[in-house]
């Protein structure tokens, strides 16, 4: 099997607010992660309790360690116009930092998202001009996500970064 390739976008990101609810979930790195899903349905079935909301949510991986884990704290989350002036019962609302990220485009259905983190990865650790920041990545769902398991279905992933050296 041969490894995709991916080059990002570099973007440099303004502050960003989000409202959403948040779950530890164990994995086996690699693997896939069954309870995130289930997540999703829970948050999607509440998301209208949100003010404010831009129609962007956002799949955000808490840790801002690089390091490999057997669990990862992940908000599913809708991004609103800015500081929630409220928040709805078992929900919390995150703000993530202004910084600069390289952005990917997955395409595809959910299913090949393994291939595409792995080519991700293997974009950081050779890239030479950029290394992994100490800050949350997300995942961006917008217009072009058509579902889970549409093979047009698009969505973004950002990962942070600094210059190396």
């Amino acid at each position: 099997m041969s490894m995709r390739t991916m080059t990002p976008e570099i973007r440099k990101v303004d502050a960003l607010h989000v409202v959403g609810m948040e779950q530890n979930h164990k994995f086996v790195p690699g693997g896939p992660i069954d309870t995130i899903v289930p997540q999703w349905i829970q948050f999607m079935e509440r998301i209208g309790e949100i003010e404010d909301l831009t129609g962007v949510t956002l799949g955000i991986s808490l840790c801002d360690k690089p390091e490999p884990s057997d669990t990862l704290d992940y908000a599913a989350g809708a991004l609103v116009s800015g500081r929630p002036s409220s928040v709805p019962d078992g929900m919390k609302a995150y703000e993530l930092k202004p910084q600069t990220y390289a952005a990917f485009l997955h395409k595809g259905a959910i299913a090949s998202l393994g291939d595409t983190y792995r080519a991700i990865y293997s974009w950081i650790g050779s890239n030479g001009a950029y290394t992994r920041a100490p800050a949350p990545e997300f995942e961006r769902y917008d217009e072009r996500y058509t579902g889970s398991e549409d093979e047009h279905s698009e969505f973004e992933i950002y990962i942070p970064v600094i210059p190396a050296g």
